[in-house]
């Protein structure tokens, strides 16, 4: 399952948020906690999804090794497994 960051007003993700990541209507439907989200490189694990606001809480930024870093809100993303 692909998406983007963000909601596409321009948000993104910056490098260090764990809490109200803002993802698309459309993509934000289909992510459940557990789920393993890779943007670019990185990987991040959702703690809670709120699909009133259409945001989800992480874990923390840069699980499996890798980095945080920020993410325009044009980033491609996808799942990419379930803990």
């Amino acid at each position: 399952m692909t998406g983007t960051v963000a909601d596409g007003g321009g948000t993104g993700w910056n490098d260090s948020d764990t809490t109200d990541l803002p993802l698309p209507a459309a993509f934000i439907a289909l992510v459940t906690v557990g789920d393993v989200v890779k943007v670019e490189s990185k990987h991040v694990v959702v703690k809670s999804v709120d699909r009133t606001a259409n945001t989800i809480d992480v874990w923390k930024r840069g699980s499996g090794g890798t980095t945080a870093a920020a993410h325009v809100d044009t980033t491609a993303m996808t799942i990419s497994a379930q803990m």
